[in-house]
């Protein structure tokens, strides 16, 4: 039979199958990690997370953890907020000539402020090796982010200091409305003019300045009508004395235009050519808030590193399934009950039984869920010198297998997954089965699962 193990995107064989990932509800445990994140890369690296196959990098992902809840107990913490994933941004910008809108540009303005504090943060903090390594491999990136400091402003506009060129047409444009919007103001209110007009009021049509003649008036003041009320009581008149005016005006901001362009063209150049540190800087960072990630979601179900062994171990001492402890976005330790796992060394095998309601699925599955965690880099609710083998693979026969498509019973469906597990299971591998002789005759499923266990 096939491996049904599932490929990750980096085409690593998993520990388990993805139907064992939803059985042990392994996506609402990434969520819950996910919503101890500050920044948008590490919220996503949370929402991807999968366990580790290399047992090297499980232990340096635990240590990186194990830091990073040292200096949250120290009541510090970096603040990683406000960056902003760059991915898909810095692929649409490597064509030459391409362009970045503003609102991207201060995005990445943000992003790079969030990186240089975290940068600077753990180069002033209590040294810990392997945290503040991540940080030491930040690139800086003085020159983008003094120039997106210059051009892009907090809610996402170029500023006049962008470049001399766009301050100095700026400052005409200005220059322009004014006067022109003093010579309006002084036909509306002039003595022989004011009656002309339904409202002493300065307006914008098809972008040239306005004012609101009455219709019964015209012919009475020279000017160009560019609009009508839907009443046709009110003419949008503009007067031949500000033509002229208005004619420069729109050429300054044609310039204007020209002049913006060309910033974002040569912004765009400049994080076209600082991408690929940007992207390491972003891995980075993302990282870094996935681990105090952890932390803060080890401390809130009183989580430990467990001691691994090489052994084929079990000693979970006072271990409760984290996924029953969260009410309503919180850690309520009481709402689950601690036990304790043990399988000894030389034991291959542990029978859990007792009353229907008593406990054993949920023993099984907290099983499952701490190795997943373990594996992949995360602290687990139970007491410290708990011992724990880094199984390599994983295998769940958890509810019913029956399949009306496939015409399979639950029993059929059962002895699949047995068949499945047998032809493949070996020394490294953990089976979780619950129930797996159900669904036909009592005696007949237990022969089966003591032979399975035999």
């Amino acid at each position: 039979m096939a491996d049904n193990r599932v490929v990750c995107s980096r085409n690593e064989k998993m520990i388990c199958n993805e139907a064992a990932l939803q059985r042990l509800e392994y996506p609402r445990l990434r969520a819950l990690l996910a919503g101890q994140t500050q920044s948008e890369p590490g919220y996503l690296l949370a929402e991807q997370l999968l366990p580790f196959v290399d047992q090297a990098v499980v232990e340096k992902a635990l240590t990186e953890v194990d830091e990073a809840a040292g200096w949250l107990l120290d009541g510090q913490s970096p603040s990683l907020g406000g960056c902003w994933d760059l991915t898909l941004l810095l692929k649409s910008v490597q064509a030459e000539g391409s362009l970045i809108g503003v609102d991207d540009l201060l995005k990445v303005a943000q992003s790079l402020r969030v990186m240089e504090d975290c940068r600077l943060w753990f180069k002033t903090s209590p040294q810990k090796p392997l945290v503040c390594q991540l940080a030491v491999e930040m690139t800086a990136l003085p020159e983008l982010q003094r120039r997106l400091q210059e051009s892009i402003d907090s809610k996402g506009g170029l500023l006049d200091s962008a470049s001399f060129e766009l301050g100095d047409l700026r400052y005409q444009i200005r220059q322009s409305r004014s006067r022109i919007k003093q010579q309006l103001d002084h036909l509306l209110t002039g003595d022989h003019s004011s009656s002309l007009f339904q409202e002493r009021l300065i307006t914008i049509r098809n972008n040239r300045y306005v004012v609101p003649l009455k219709s019964d008036c015209r012919g009475q003041i020279k000017g160009f009508v560019q609009d009508e009320s839907a009443s046709g009581q009110t003419l949008y008149l503009e007067p031949s004395q500000v033509l002229e005016g208005n004619n420069r005006l729109q050429q300054l901001v044609r310039e204007e235009q020209r002049e913006e362009r060309r910033i974002l063209l040569q912004l765009a150049g400049l994080v076209r050519r600082d991408s690929a540190i940007l992207g390491k800087n972003q891995t980075l960072l993302g990282r870094i808030d996935l681990r105090f990630a952890a932390a803060r979601l080890s401390q809130s179900y009183q989580g430990c590193r467990p001691e691994l062994v090489d052994e084929s171990i079990i000693e979970l001492k006072q271990t409760r399934h984290p996924l029953l402890m969260e009410v309503e976005g919180r850690f309520d330790l009481s709402a689950a009950v601690a036990v304790d796992i043990l399988l000894k060394e030389g034991c291959q095998a542990l029978v859990i039984s007792g009353p229907n309601t008593g406990g054993k699925s949920v023993a099984l599955k907290t099983l499952g869920l701490l190795l997943l965690m373990v594996r992949s880099g995360l602290h687990i609710p139970c007491a410290p010198g708990s011992r724990f083998h880094l199984y390599r693979y994983l295998y769940v026969d958890i509810g019913d297998e029956q399949s009306i498509e496939e015409s399979l019973s639950t029993f059929s469906g059962h002895l699949l997954k047995l068949r499945e597990i047998l032809a493949q299971a070996d020394e490294e591998t953990l089976v979780l089965l619950d129930e797996a002789g159900t669904g036909t005759d009592p005696a007949e499923g237990a022969a089966l699962i003591q032979s399975v266990l035999d």
